[in-house]
């Protein structure tokens, strides 16, 4: 969980997870360039607010997509106590995944570590 926006947030948070032939791509928050010269990684900025959304075959779109979805589904709940935070997003992860094939039977396998195919 990132403490703030911050550049040491970022490494601390992020750089345990990266593999050391990623290609970063990130919006133009100057924290995520810091973070890929200390972890000597390829970065692309693409800034949506100046129109920048593509780069050949990179783009931003899924991630900006996907928390648009999740951000709509948490509004249900009025906010959420960050002890509970990580249930919540494995829940949201679960029914973004499975999406309509999600049923009763479906959720319980999931809870349970059983992952139909």
């Amino acid at each position: 969980m990132l403490v703030d926006l911050s550049a040491d947030s970022f490494k601390a948070a992020l750089s345990p997870h990266i593999a050391p032939d990623a290609v970063l791509v990130s919006d133009g928050r100057a924290a995520y360039g810091v973070l890929a010269e200390g972890d000597d990684l390829t970065h692309l900025s693409l800034v949506a607010s100046a129109g920048e959304r593509v780069l050949g075959r990179y783009h931003i779109q899924n991630v900006n997509a996907y928390i648009s979805r999740l951000k709509k589904w948490m509004h249900r709940f009025n906010g959420v106590s960050t002890r509970h935070l990580r249930s919540y997003l494995a829940w949201y992860q679960m029914i973004d995944r499975i999406g309509n094939a999600l049923n009763p039977h479906r959720h319980l396998g999931e809870a349970i570590g059983y992952h139909a195919t």
